[in-house]
């Protein structure tokens, strides 16, 4: 597995109200805007908020773990060590524009600590729905309610269309 995988952020090329009122989506990764994880070499200010960060987020997985409403589980353990010796989350994507800040991270610590979780093979319709349950679980620690579409477009590292039907094609 590459843990040192780049998630790219995403951008809608069309059907920014698809999640509310149910019309057609098209998304895809932007290569300029990426995160991922590292290990802080210095650990200035950004590294100590963004570990930080990871530390708060940590309850709120192990959560999700314990509850069993995840389809993999998340080595929450091993997560946790790792923030322990300065994990953090090195990003290039602008928060608060919508361009998926949020969903390269919760796609880094799922290909990361996610246990059976291989992002580079085909999904089948239903194993792609299941991912951006997930995914919508995850990220909405950061928004209060998300969709999982934008962790799941960072993730796969493909173009994602959502149709009227909520049918997901990659």
């Amino acid at each position: 597995m590459d843990n040192n995988r780049k998630f790219y952020s995403k951008t809608l090329l069309f059907g920014e109200y698809a999640l509310i009122f149910g019309s057609p989506a098209l998304s895809m990764p932007f290569e300029k805007r990426f995160g991922y994880l590292e290990f802080s070499k210095i650990p200035d200010a950004a590294a100590t908020q963004s570990n930080n960060d990871l530390l708060a987020f940590l309850p709120y997985v192990e959560r999700l773990n314990q509850q069993h409403v995840l389809s993999i589980n998340i080595n929450v353990k091993h997560f946790e060590l790792e923030i322990n010796k300065g994990l953090v989350f090195r990003s290039n994507i602008p928060i608060g524009y919508g361009l998926g800040s949020s969903g390269a991270l919760v796609a880094a610590v799922y290909h990361r600590y996610g246990i059976t979780a291989n992002s580079n093979r085909s999904y089948t319709e239903e194993e792609l729905k299941m991912l951006k349950a997930d995914f919508a679980l995850l990220e909405s620690y950061f928004h209060g309610t998300s969709s999982g579409l934008d962790p799941l477009i960072c993730y796969l590292q493909k173009a994602v269309f959502l149709d009227a039907e909520r049918k997901i094609t990659v």
